[in-house]
């Protein structure tokens, strides 16, 4: 007897993300003495704390998950890119923030990287690492549909 297994892509894709997030957590929290300097994301910025975006992490997650268990091809295929597309991201901040703590530059060295210079990384990021390679993900979805009978389990 075959036994069939759902849903073991959701579990493996929460277990990612949710290690992830913690680890970015975690590096953000080691170099907290470099991350008032550092830091690039908005929701930082504005309220110059972790907690918003740790709450949005959960948030994300829950509502991930919610969109999941809609059951249609479409949004399961859609959650899985966005949370590939959101380890990407992270990984990458990670790698960052690792290096901060094995170069442990002066703050007068990250003070002279300018606010242009970290706006500039920070779209590259968003747009390069995770925008563009998403779209193009969602269109090949998209059009591999339009050739094939997709039915579910």
């Amino acid at each position: 007897m075959v036994r069939e297994k759902m849903n073991n892509g959701i579990k493996v894709a929460i277990w990612i993300f949710g290690i992830l997030a913690f680890l970015d957590m975690l590096t953000a929290y080691i170099n907290s003495k470099y991350i008032i300097l550092l830091e690039m994301n908005p929701l930082y910025l504005v309220f110059k704390s972790l907690l918003p975006i740790v709450i949005l992490n959960i948030a994300l997650g829950f509502f991930l998950y919610y969109i999941y268990k809609r059951r249609t091809i479409n949004y399961r295929f859609f959650v899985m890119n966005v949370v590939c597309w959101q380890a990407v991201a992270r990984i990458y901040a990670i790698y960052h923030a690792i290096n901060i703590m094995i170069l442990q530059p002066e703050v007068t060295q990250i003070i002279e990287t300018s606010a242009e210079t970290k706006a500039t990384t920070y779209s590259f990021v968003i747009l390069f690492i995770m925008i563009i390679p998403f779209i193009v993900t969602q269109t090949a979805f998209w059009l591999f549909k339009k050739d094939h009978l997709i039915l579910k389990r």
